[in-house]
């Protein structure tokens, strides 16, 4: 089975600016997060939010349903993006999935591309959506079934890049 990380779109300029703290994210509960909704800013199904220790995800409501589908373990918190001003609101999920741990084989080194990261196929057991730790960080990784799936339902947010397995 091919696999791909899953990393933000940094072509896209025009989105949504989200700006969370650690101490949010570290609230196992829902959070209100105020941001300016412009009607002419992208909101794209997948959001990379960097912190002073780590970066985090959200994820649209969408994303969130297929992510379900094709997840074994899941936790999500919602993540209400609102814009008092203009009245509008966007819902978003913090998902965490589970983490494989055996599954990096390569590229163990700390200023090493993630694309360049090597996967055991024998760990993943023909899993779909999962997450990698790498020192702190947490890389997510699918499978090309739930890529194709992803784009087959018009989200965008998301750079693909293809990983090797051994």
């Amino acid at each position: 089975m091919e696999y791909f990380l899953i990393q933000e779109d940094k072509r896209n300029t025009n989105k949504i600016n989200v700006k969370l703290t650690d101490k949010q994210m570290d609230e196992e509960k829902a959070q209100v997060v105020f941001v300016d909704l412009e009607e002419e800013k992208d909101r794209p199904d997948f959001i990379e939010i960097n912190m002073l220790t780590r970066k985090e995800v959200i994820v649209s409501d969408r994303m969130k349903e297929l992510i379900m589908a094709y997840a074994d373990e899941i936790k999500a918190e919602p993540c209400i993006l609102m814009d008092y001003d203009r009245k509008l609101q966007e819902n978003y999920w913090r998902v965490d999935l589970e983490i494989i741990d055996q599954a990096p084989v390569g590229n163990t080194g700390l200023y090493d591309k993630p694309e360049d990261m090597v996967l055991d196929e024998d760990v993943l057991k023909d899993k779909y959506i999962f997450a990698v730790k790498k020192q702190k960080t947490i890389f997510w990784i699918a499978s090309l079934h739930f890529v194709e799936n992803f784009l087959r339902k018009n989200m965008f947010g998301i750079h693909w890049a293809k990983l090797k397995i051994v």
